[in-house]
């Protein structure tokens, strides 16, 4: 956009000279052209209109100049209204596919093993999501990503630690998600928890007409 305001520097100030004064810029850009240039000069209503002309050019530049500068204006982009319908893009989608209002998303590691000291948490909804092109609510952690991912739904009072996936079943993808605990940790599966987490796990291929299950039932049941 620079180039384009230099650009329309040099025609301001030809139709401001126009403005200014009409008669000498006659004089000096087209007097040249006659043999005898003060028989040729033309007449005051010429002039007007040449002065209107000058003025219309010089306040379209102007008007083009101020808006370019604006639209180039770090501090208009920052109070745009792009962030604002970001966030609201990322809560209204985590409403849509998890059914909360907010989520704290976890990147836990994945392992082949549940760890020892260690809790299952239910796994309540899960998204099938494109590292390219992650919702809102993912959209930082999934920065340079791409693949098939998975985005496992759990409810929980502490933070998942690890993230499990076996997709050796032809129409089952098997997931599980598991947080620390105390030893000796407790049997029982978490299913509740103040802070529901969104805890993502890439899938060697896309989901498709698999079903994902959480040990021996089907997500959601």
């Amino acid at each position: 956009m620079d180039g384009l305001i230099l650009f329309l520097i040099p025609i301001a100030a030809i139709a401001g000279w126009g403005v200014i004064s009409p008669r000498s810029q006659w004089r000096v850009l087209e007097s040249w052209a006659y043999r005898d240039p003060e028989a040729n000069e033309p007449s005051e209503g010429a002039f007007v209109m040449r002065w209107i002309v000058q003025f219309v050019i010089l306040a379209v530049v102007v008007w083009l100049v101020v808006d370019i500068s604006r639209t180039d204006d770090p501090r208009s982009a920052a109070n745009s209204t792009s962030a604002p319908t970001s966030t609201a893009s990322a809560a209204e989608q985590i409403l849509e596919d998890f059914d909360v209002e907010a989520a704290t998303v976890v990147m836990a590691p994945e392992v082949t093993e549940a760890p020892e000291q260690a809790q299952e948490v239910k796994i309540v909804e899960y998204k099938e999501i494109t590292g390219a092109a992650p919702p809102a609510y993912v959209a930082q952690e999934f920065a340079g990503k791409s693949g098939s991912w998975l985005i496992l739904g759990v409810r929980a009072d502490k933070p998942p630690t690890a993230v499990r996936v076996n997709e050796i079943q032809k129409s089952i993808v098997f997931a599980s998600v598991t947080t620390g605990c105390d030893a000796p940790c407790p049997t029982a599966t978490v299913t509740s928890g103040e802070t529901f987490y969104l805890v993502p796990v890439q899938l060697r291929r896309p989901l498709g007409h698999r079903h994902v299950w959480n040990g021996e039932l089907p997500v959601g049941a």
